[in-house]
């Protein structure tokens, strides 16, 4: 039983996470693994795009990510 709930929170965690979908040609769509090169530049560009256009800062958003990939890497 143990297992299964741990097993839920991780997906849980997991489904949070921010994701970096990429398009080879329209309608072929894929998903940067996470921790891949490059990802990190990615979500930091699209998160100033967005507070761009909303007009909000991006910096939290960024600490939130990072505090994430702190967790993901620890257990």
């Amino acid at each position: 039983m143990a297992e299964g709930m741990a097993a839920a929170v991780r997906r849980r965690q997991r489904d949070r996470e921010p994701r970096v979908f990429l398009h080879r040609r329209p309608g072929d769509p894929w998903v940067l693994a996470p921790g891949a090169k490059g990802q990190d530049r990615i979500l930091e560009l699209a998160e100033e795009m967005v507070a761009l256009v909303h007009g909000g800062p991006a910096e939290a958003r960024r600490e939130q990510r990072g505090t994430r990939r702190e967790e993901r890497e620890a257990g």
